[in-house]
């Protein structure tokens, strides 16, 4: 064997250098294949994002929430500072905005409202501006909280658990709030809430609850069967963070640019291109 067929053969991978080489050549995108595999299996649509339900005309059309009442056209307007709800005393129906969408797990809403004209009922219990959330479940669980008058207690704030384990309402006398940010914030079983009325004093406390996805939660003006007086409010803000929204379906327009996908399939095209070059300079010093 001639000098010139050793050194040839010297040159001619072994399998276990082959095997070290492209163990080595393909280390790189292992991990960047791990990385995007990471990536893809995320839940980036859903989880921690804010709602804003939109406080304008658009709220008749809007998926996101569903319109309650009124009976009367002129009981609401919209106005740059959100929805004007204004009732007579001959009113009796509830006005306001529903959601279309549950929630699970932790969730923080921001609810801010002004109170232009709210007197005691004649009688009975209350009427006024209330935020409720329906619990899931084969038994409906309410828990309402709210500014109302009532004839048998003074003008306040209201929370009502239902009953729920074993749960009393709540009243926080507040006779003059008038401009009240509001802030609802589950955290475990149980929920935080802080009223702010005109930015005074802030009024905290917290309510035990089921642990169950919230069904929906509402925003309305409450009204009696009977012997109400005259109400006037406006809601001028209200939005939802939250861990997940089970049954909430985002509404993307088709010309609106997704820079996830983008970002993603610009990650799946250079891989793709990578991974050929390696195999055709593979191919070529093999033959």
């Amino acid at each position: 064997m001639n000098k010139s067929t050793i050194e040839h053969r010297s040159l001619m991978p072994t399998k276990t250098n082959y095997c070290r080489t492209l163990s080595s050549r393909f280390a790189t995108w292992r991990w960047l294949l791990l990385c995007l595999f990471v990536l893809l299996g995320s839940d980036h649509n859903l989880a921690s994002e804010t709602i804003v339900i939109p406080l304008n005309e658009g709220v008749k059309r809007d998926p996101v929430v569903q319109w309650v009442g009124p009976r009367r056209a002129e009981a609401v307007s919209f106005t740059s500072n959100g929805i004007a709800i204004d009732h007579t005393a001959a009113d009796t129906n509830t006005t306001g905005v529903k959601s279309r969408f549950s929630i699970a797990g932790d969730f923080d809403i921001e609810f801010d409202c002004t109170i232009r004209k709210l007197d005691p009922p004649k009688s009975g219990d209350r009427q006024g501006l209330t935020l409720r959330f329906l619990f899931d479940g084969p038994e409906e669980k309410n828990l309402t909280f709210g500014y109302v008058a009532s004839a048998k207690h003074k003008k306040g704030f209201y929370i009502n658990p239902s009953g729920m384990l074993g749960q009393k309402v709540v009243r926080h006398v507040s006779p003059n709030a008038e401009n009240i940010q509001c802030r609802f914030q589950r955290i475990g079983d149980e929920v935080q809430y802080t009223f702010i009325p005109d930015g005074g004093t802030p009024i905290k406390g917290a309510v035990k609850v089921l642990s169950r996805d919230v069904r929906d939660f509402a925003v309305f003006a409450t009204r009696q069967d009977a012997d109400n007086t005259d109400g006037s409010y406006v809601i001028k803000k209200l939005q939802v963070t939250a861990d997940n929204f089970p049954t909430y379906t985002r509404n993307v327009p088709p010309n609106v640019v997704s820079w996830w996908t983008i970002f993603v399939g610009a990650q799946v095209t250079v891989l793709v291109v990578l991974l050929g070059v390696a195999f055709v300079r593979q191919q070529a010093k093999r033959s």
